[in-house]
């Protein structure tokens, strides 16, 4: 499993066969049990050994990420390798993996799309995590700061003039440690996020529920962790604007300016 495509194919297979079966909040369990075949399972000669890096093996993990942002309607979303040459250069990155493995954009509304400076830019951690213990011989599944430290440092470099609209870690793992005072640009998708997510929602971000939009309401607020904090950009006498707004109704408007069918 190499390919962007294969571990596509593999994490719809998995969702379209966990609906039937299983009722809501337990999909999730399956696609980890899919990540662990890939994370977790010992090569068995050296062939296999060198097939199995690190990135081949975390790529299914980003796919998913991919797909989850996509299907909450208001991301546009590339792999790091997806990212086009000049939205590189605009952003300061290079096409290797220094710790960023995703960047989410946001556009500002009724502004022209062919401009890389009309978005907004997150870049995204992606990181699989299996259950550790700790000295004690408890369990312990959660990202530690060492893990996102180079990420978070890469950020404070990168992110072109205005510089990024939020940090993102997304996570399998219980919680995420972030050392000092978190900042309001500092946003995590974990484990139970994707463990509130209804059926209805999981086959919407596999396309297969297309009579209805990707997204609503009442699903929105059973499917967030951190969202109350999103910002939505808008413009007004040519300036930009950062507004909050209530959660539903921040949605809401990105839903609507989607004009999903």
């Amino acid at each position: 499993m190499n390919s962007i495509e294969d571990c596509q194919k593999e994490i719809i297979n998995c969702i379209k066969s966990s609906v039937n079966t299983t009722k809501n909040g337990t999909v999730f369990e399956r696609l980890v049990d899919v990540f662990k075949t890939h994370f977790e399972k010992s090569s068995t000669n050296m062939v296999e050994l060198r097939k199995k890096n690190t990135k081949n093996k975390g790529l299914i993990f980003e796919v998913f990420c991919k797909m989850y942002l996509l299907a909450r309607g208001y991301y546009n979303v590339w792999l790091l390798n997806e990212v086009p040459e000049d939205v590189l250069k605009y952003l300061n990155l290079e096409r290797r993996d220094m710790g960023i493995d995703l960047i989410a954009t946001i556009k500002i509304p009724n502004m022209n799309e062919d401009l890389i400076e009309n978005y907004f830019y997150i870049p995204v951690q992606a990181k699989y995590r299996k259950i550790g213990k700790d000295q004690f011989n408890r369990k312990i599944h959660r990202v530690g700061w060492k893990d996102i430290s180079t990420f978070l440092a890469l950020t404070t470099r990168t992110g072109g003039p205005k510089g990024w609209l939020k940090h993102m870690i997304i996570t399998n793992a219980d919680s995420v440690t972030w050392k000092g005072k978190k900042t309001k640009k500092d946003f995590t998708y974990a484990k139970k996020t994707f463990e509130k997510c209804s059926n209805i929602f999981w086959l919407k971000m596999i396309n297969q529920d297309k009579g209805r939009k990707l997204i609503d309401e009442n699903e929105i607020s059973d499917t967030d962790e951190e969202d109350d904090d999103i910002v939505i950009i808008s413009s007004s006498d040519d300036e930009t604007i950062e507004e909050k707004k209530d959660v539903k109704e921040l949605r809401m408007k990105w839903l609507n300016s989607l004009n999903l069918k």
